[in-house]
């Protein structure tokens, strides 16, 4: 597998992100059609909290999933998988509102549908 880092310094001025970087697992080479990101905070641990799944519309550009984790618990782990026969998106994380942000950019007009899987652990304070 290639891993390639991503930045988001465009959509820093947009919202305060603490950390903002995805390993990025790409499986178009021939393989298929889905490309994943994954946001890792801290590290690759906890359980899943969190898993949702959904269809992206034809004229649709930009799709943002909340994501909710019992209260009391940091989130430790996102993966985004994204299945767009025409492209990959841009995918972004914002840790602070806890959402993933997935855009298309200007001209790519496809369906595609993502899952969002999210891994969470309790807080030792509470």
């Amino acid at each position: 597998m290639k891993h390639n880092i991503i930045s988001c310094l465009y959509f820093i001025f947009f919202v305060a992100i603490f950390k903002c970087e995805a390993v990025n697992f790409k499986s178009r080479a021939g393989y298929g059609t889905v490309d994943s990101f994954e946001f890792v905070p801290i590290v690759n641990f906890g359980e899943v909290t969190f898993s949702t799944s959904g269809k992206i519309g034809l004229l649709e550009k930009n799709v943002r999933v909340p994501i909710v984790i019992p209260s009391c618990s940091d989130l430790t782990y996102v993966r985004v998988d994204v299945d767009n026969t025409v492209g990959p998106p841009y995918v972004t994380m914002d840790f602070d509102m806890r959402t993933v942000i997935i855009k298309y950019r200007t001209g790519q007009y496809s369906v595609s549908s993502f899952v969002v899987t999210a891994k969470s652990v309790p807080k030792s304070h509470c």
